[in-house]
């Protein structure tokens, strides 16, 4: 998982994934989702915070790919930004904190 170091790496990818069609990145959803629940679940913090500003490039560039695996993401997004207490969750942070 790349960790974003700078707001020049992220704008890389971004750029990437502009320039990468559908069909070109489809091959690819199944690792990336892959590689972003186990950062998802990392115990850095900032390696967590990368994984949500990570998914966030995801569905916005590819929302029909990233889809396919997003059930999935899904749990370990609900696991990172709350707590589960019996039947019930909490929120632990302020999504517009993370989502850049």
């Amino acid at each position: 998982m790349i960790l974003f170091c700078s707001a020049a790496v992220y704008e890389c990818l971004r750029v990437i994934f502009e320039n990468l069609s559908t069909d070109g990145m489809q091959a690819f959803t199944h690792n990336i989702a892959a590689h972003l629940r186990c950062a998802m679940t990392h115990l850095s913090d900032d390696v967590k915070l990368d994984s949500v500003k990570f998914m966030n490039l995801l569905v916005t560039s590819f929302p029909h790919t990233i889809v396919q695996d997003f059930y999935k993401l899904l749990y370990n997004f609900l696991d990172l930004i709350s707590t589960k207490s019996g039947s019930k969750r909490q929120l632990k942070v302020s999504l517009h904190l993370i989502i850049l």
